[in-house]
């Protein structure tokens, strides 16, 4: 959301960014998936996003490319700003979560079977901050998901995941460190 204006991606044919004035409801398309002569990607399924205000934009992961996609809040320009014809490292593979970090100019996306990659959203380069990466290794430590899911950030920069087996983990973004919050148990 952003003032008095919520975006969404619109998983129907053509998949649309749309903004909704929270006033008056109604509906504008920002940015129409159909137009292939709009942007560097076609928009052909819906994913999750993050509003960038600051950069009037809004991200998209977009799975069968396995791209994160900026779109143009003013114009509706599409461009990928990470994958595999942008930017190094780990692949989004199957992104169950995004939040991005204003002030540093990076996305964190879930990769719902791997962990959470940092995208560095000048360059486009992915590295796994906490995880399994891409050859086995784990990269931090405390408990280890077997399907990371969602992603929050809170004022102190502190990146929030979910697991059905493990609960609610907060991850340290330099370490890679996994902490326990609060399991999904039922209170005993």
């Amino acid at each position: 959301m952003s003032g008095n204006a919520a975006y969404a991606v619109e998983n129907a044919v053509p998949v649309s960014v749309v903004r909704y004035d929270l006033t008056t409801g109604a509906r504008t398309v920002v940015s129409d998936g159909s137009d292939s002569e709009v942007g560097a990607v076609r928009l052909s399924t819906g994913g999750l996003t993050a509003l960038d205000a600051a950069r009037s934009r809004i991200l998209v992961t977009h799975g069968p490319s396995q791209s994160l996609v900026a779109v143009d809040l003013t114009t509706g320009m599409r461009t990928i700003l990470s994958g595999s014809t942008r930017g190094t490292g780990p692949a989004l593979g199957t992104p169950s979560g995004i939040a991005l970090h204003p002030d540093r100019n990076r996305a964190y996306v879930v990769n719902r079977f791997k962990g959470v990659l940092e995208v560095d959203l000048q360059t486009g380069d992915r590295v796994m901050r906490s995880g399994t990466g891409a050859d086995g290794a784990v990269v931090g430590v405390g408990p280890l998901p077997t399907s990371f899911e969602g992603a929050a950030l809170d004022g102190a920069g502190a990146l929030y995941v979910a697991d059905a087996t493990v609960g609610l983990l907060q991850i340290d973004l330099t370490s890679g460190k996994r902490t326990s919050v609060s399991s999904f148990a039922p209170d005993a």
